[in-house]
């Protein structure tokens, strides 16, 4: 929230939980694989290479299998995941730039003088929030693989009562990100569209 200058008069400035969307998976994916895609490579054309690169390429296939996935594979995902979710941010959210505008527009934050406060307040409250909707969508995109380890280790202890078969998602984590924000997104649009068929009534 902003306020003008010599007015009372009141504004709100957005700051979304994900503000990132589907990039930071998108780009934890492909690097978290690239060493399994590699290990395959080098596997297929491993005759007469040496021992220890036959040995670094099957271990990068069995830690970094999407497939089977292991807890290596889990945790850099998840890592990336929240580093790209920073990453992406500090490259499409400049503060400065709002702040300065905010500036212009002869407004302030209450509390926090404009310029260079208002930039490190901005940065340091979408940092904030970033922290929880980036954890949230790794959470969301790992999901399948840690459902997938915890079946596998139950059935490695032979427990009947937990004996399922193996899990087949029908939609990944990230499918269900992109599901969500489809419909989100439809409803905001019916929203405004509603909202502009009442003004015009008024016409």
């Amino acid at each position: 929230m902003y306020t003008r200058t010599g007015r009372d008069e009141r504004s709100y400035f957005p700051i979304r939980i994900n503000q990132t969307g589907m990039i930071p998976i998108i780009f934890a994916m492909s690097l978290v694989t690239f060493p399994y895609i590699m290990g395959q490579a080098i596997s297929l054309r491993s005759a007469g290479m040496p021992d220890i690169v036959r040995t670094a390429a099957n271990l990068m296939v069995q830690l970094f299998n999407p497939n089977a996935p292991t807890w290596w594979f889990v945790i850099i995902f998840v890592t990336l995941v929240v580093g790209f979710s920073y990453f992406y941010l500090s490259i499409t959210f400049d503060t400065k730039e709002i702040a300065e505008g905010i500036q212009k527009r002869g407004g302030y934050i209450p509390g926090i003088r404009p310029g260079r406060q208002t930039a490190d307040y901005l940065r340091n409250t979408s940092n904030h929030l970033n922290f929880f909707g980036g954890s949230f969508i790794a959470i969301i995109a790992v999901f399948p693989y840690v459902a997938t380890l915890i079946n596998n280790m139950l059935k490695a202890r032979n427990i009947p009562a937990l004996d399922v078969v193996q899990i087949d998602f029908l939609i990944s984590g990230a499918g269900l990100i992109i599901v969500v924000g489809v419909v989100l997104e439809i409803l905001r649009r019916f929203k405004a569209e509603s909202q502009s068929y009442d003004y015009r009534s008024f016409l």
